[in-house]
This record gives structure tokens, sequence and C-alpha cells, in this order.
């Protein structure tokens, strides 16, 4: 739904999780939900658990999300600027038990353009972004704060995958 030449953000946050869950899933990784209501910035927690042979017993990883979607974003010298509400910033700057990434995606401002349907398949045409801000300083800002994402930092399976090797030996990217 389009109100007044914008996109209901509501059907592009769901959108957002589902394509996140499939990325997921794709890993063979399990997610959950976030608590409603959301008052510690968690949309999604990824995770993974399996019997390491190596070691001798099972280890397990997870990872808490952050989902923002965006149309027509600004991108300067391959930086994607996002304005990030101060609440949801100063929720993912600390250090916690769970690493918690920030995860922007860039969808096409028509709804249509979503997703293309084709004999063979179906084409999402988005790109999709993350960024770690454990450890970025505090800020004196009242609304917002502009988060410089490279668009290096591509949201892929092997990325995903990366961070949840990551989360099992307690570190983040």
């Amino acid at each position: 739904m389009q109100i007044n030449g914008s996109i209901d953000y509501d059907f592009a946050e769901q959108f957002q999780l589902a394509i996140t869950k499939a990325i997921a899933s794709s890993c063979h990784f399990m997610h959950a939900d976030g608590t409603k209501p959301d008052r510690q910035s968690i949309d999604l927690t990824i995770s993974t658990s399996y019997f390491n042979t190596d070691l001798g017993y099972t280890v397990e990883g997870h990872i808490d999300l952050q989902l923002k979607t965006v149309i027509n974003p600004t991108v300067i010298n391959n930086i994607l600027k996002y304005p990030l509400k101060i609440k949801n910033y100063n929720e993912l700057i600390g250090k916690r038990r769970n690493p918690k990434y920030l995860f922007v995606m860039i969808i096409p401002d028509n709804k249509k353009m979503w997703m293309h349907e084709f004999n063979n398949g179906i084409f999402l045409p988005y790109k999709y972004y993350w960024i770690n801000l454990e450890g970025f300083p505090p800020s004196n800002n009242k609304t917002s704060v502009t988060i410089n994402i490279p668009i290096h930092q591509e949201l892929t399976r092997e990325s995903l995958m990366k961070m949840l090797e990551y989360a099992i030996e307690g570190k983040t990217l």
C-alpha cells in the first residue's frame, strides 16, 4: 500500500523480515522474531546449533538484528548514509553477550517492483547492507545519528554465515 506517494513501512518491514528469514533458512539457521513490544531494538534473532565433531560437543551462536528499510538512499563515495533514530543507536552501540547488527535494506519505491515473477523463478530487486555499531561512541544528538555503512558490507549468505561463525567464537564482525 502506498500512502500519499510513499511506501507503507509496515509492509516494507514484513517484506524485509521475509527476505531475512529466507536468507537465514538457506544457511540452515534458525530464526525467531524479537519480543513485542520492541524495547531492545531487536527485530529478529538468528541462531545456529550443531555438534562439532572436532570439539566433541554442541556449539551455539546467536545474533540479534535491528532491521531498517529505505527507499531512495543517500550513497556518497560508496558509503550508504542512514539516519538512525537515537533510541536505536543507543541500543546498538553497547557490548553484549549476543552480537547485535543493524541491517539496512534498500527497496524500490514502487511496491509492484518488490518481486518479479518468471517461468523459472522469482527475482527480488533489493540491496541489503549491515553494520556492527558495537563500540561506537555515545551521541549528544537528540533525534538521530547518521550511520555510514560501506557498500562493500553487503548482506549475503556468506556474510551471514561469517557473523554466526564469529558469534560461536564470542566475537563480532
